[in-house]
């Protein structure tokens, strides 16, 4: 499997648990906890309910764009689409950091980077060995599948 293969890959999982919007407002919530661990935190109660939400609305919107985009690169501007993919799952990490800095004011980047890999890529993760581990047991037990599928249709796959 070359780095293109897996760049596409990679973003269609994304894609899959990243517009997924009203089942990522736990999720967002969550991320901010397992993020913070135990030491005290100045959002609580309602307040960190209302910017879960904004975050994850803010990153399904995100999330659509950037498919868009993509999709208008790699198919109707004919770029290669693996480079297209890859410069995308990166920008979308670069993005969704600075939203998620914004949104829950934290002081730097990295800050936000850690949140986003908590709260998009750790779910691909757990999902994506959920997926395989059943594939093993039997084909038809693969559920994320059909998801990743929808995906893989608006993202141009890479020669290879």
């Amino acid at each position: 499997m070359d780095i293109f293969q897996f760049a596409w890959s990679m973003l269609a999982w994304t894609v899959t648990v990243a517009a997924l919007w009203p089942l990522n407002v736990p999720m967002a919530a969550l991320s901010f906890r397992i993020w913070r661990e135990t030491r005290e935190s100045d959002i609580e109660g309602s307040e960190l309910w209302v910017r879960a939400f904004l975050a994850s609305t803010s990153l399904a919107v995100l999330t659509i764009l950037f498919v868009a985009v993509d999709w208008a690169i790699a198919d109707q501007a004919e770029f290669a689409p693996g480079v297209v993919h890859m410069t995308i799952l990166v920008g979308f990490l670069a993005a969704a950091s600075g939203i998620v800095v914004y949104i829950f004011s934290l002081d730097d980047f990295f800050q936000g980077v850690s949140l986003v890999i908590i709260y998009v890529f750790l779910p691909v993760i757990v999902l994506w060995l959920l997926n395989s581990l059943l594939g093993l047991i039997n084909g038809s037990l693969r559920f994320w599948d059909p998801m990743v599928n929808i995906a893989k249709y608006w993202l141009v796959q890479p020669a290879g």
